[in-house]
């Protein structure tokens, strides 16, 4: 029999604690973060927004306008500092990536396509393993809105699955369990299987090109 490969919900869960926890140390010993060229006040306002655990319409549009914001002024990494010491790196996408799955809507969904769209070439390092964190929380909403999207946003969408998944899985997969670790990895995938046969085929087929 195969097993899954991960507790998922478990290290899920695991997970956005610590990131939570990082974030609220964060604010409450009122540490620095820096970077070039980039407002300081837009990243506590994203951390702020992680920091609820759960995030609004409008305040998933907040994060949408401060978010291009940054983009435009290419601060997509940034230094988070202590006492003037540098503590730790993050990155805009992975805290973005945060906050549409936090929004837990098809609406967190598509804004997170919606970037990794238009994301910048110097800007797609963290894009594949971000969306699959995406997916692990809610394959069956991340399918549903991928597919209404069209058949294109689909398919890259599900590319960046593909290769998010590999990133993180890479060294228990092979040519021979790839896709039944990948059907079994996230909650109920198997189950959805049926209705979005074309999706998942497709991403199955791109994790065996990368393992190739």
């Amino acid at each position: 029999m195969f097993l899954p490969l991960i507790p998922l919900k478990g290290i899920f869960q695991l997970f956005c604690g610590m990131f939570l926890r990082l974030l609220s140390a964060l604010l409450l010993f009122n540490s620095t973060i820096g970077f070039a060229q980039c407002d300081s006040n837009d990243f506590k306002r994203l951390f702020f927004l992680v920091n609820q655990g759960k995030v609004s319409g409008g305040e998933l549009n907040v994060a949408r306008d401060i978010v291009s914001r940054l983009e435009a002024g290419r601060c997509y990494e940034y230094e988070i500092k202590q006492n003037g010491e540098v503590i730790g790196m993050a990155s805009l996408t992975k805290v973005y990536a945060t906050i549409c799955q936090f929004a837990n809507s098809a609406q967190g969904i598509e804004a997170f396509i919606a970037y990794m769209d238009k994301a910048a070439e110097d800007n797609q390092q963290f894009i594949p393993e971000s969306f699959e964190m995406l997916f692990e929380a809610n394959p069956a909403l991340v399918l549903q809105t991928v597919t209404n999207g069209g058949i294109l946003p689909a398919y890259y969408a599900m590319e960046q699955l593909a290769i998010g998944f590999v990133m993180k899985h890479r060294t228990e997969l092979t040519t021979d369990n790839y896709r039944k670790a990948f059907l079994y990895a996230y909650p109920g995938l198997s189950e959805l299987y049926p209705s979005y046969q074309k999706q998942l085929d497709f991403a199955s087929e791109t994790i065996l090109r990368q393992l190739q």
